[in-house]
């Protein structure tokens, strides 16, 4: 059998309990199929076998969280955080203090609010006194609820 992908002399951890170190993984097909050193690994080279010399770096398993909205939390980051607010009021205070620093007409952004902390469900009627030049988006910390 010959492999269609190896990574060699690297620092390759496999997550396995009996060899979570190796320096040489060989893939066939999409599948991880041998690991180990790099020179018994080099024996399932064939000629289109495509080589990559790691140079010592860290390879890790490629893991996938299709649910993790990893691009949204790094947005998110430089929006007004409303996480672990427990009282409208304090909401309003984050929010009237974006507005006041946004020029008119530029959009607000904000996240993390959850309602079931509060007394009453968020309407717009909150936030629309404290923001009649900007509009303001302000999602909720599960990311699929949206309060303007």
């Amino acid at each position: 059998m010959t492999a269609d992908l190896i990574l060699t002399n690297g620092r390759i951890y496999t997550l396995g309990a009996t060899r979570p170190w190796v320096e040489a993984v060989a893939c066939r097909d999409g599948r991880i199929v041998a690991v180990g050193d790099s020179a018994a690994i080099g024996e399932l080279s064939g000629p289109r076998t495509r080589v990559v010399d790691c140079g010592g770096r860290l390879v890790l398993p490629g893991l996938t969280d299709a649910h993790i909205h990893f691009l949204d939390y790094a947005i998110r980051r430089r929006q007004v955080s409303l996480f672990g607010l427990t009282d409208l009021a304090t909401v309003r205070e984050r929010v009237a203090a974006a507005v006041a620093d946004a020029a008119p007409g530029e959009w607000v952004f904000g996240w993390g609010w959850d309602s079931h902390r509060w007394d009453a469900q968020p309407v717009a009627a909150l936030i629309d006194d404290i923001s009649p030049r900007n509009p303001v988006v302000l999602t909720r910390m599960d990311m699929h609820t949206w309060w303007a």
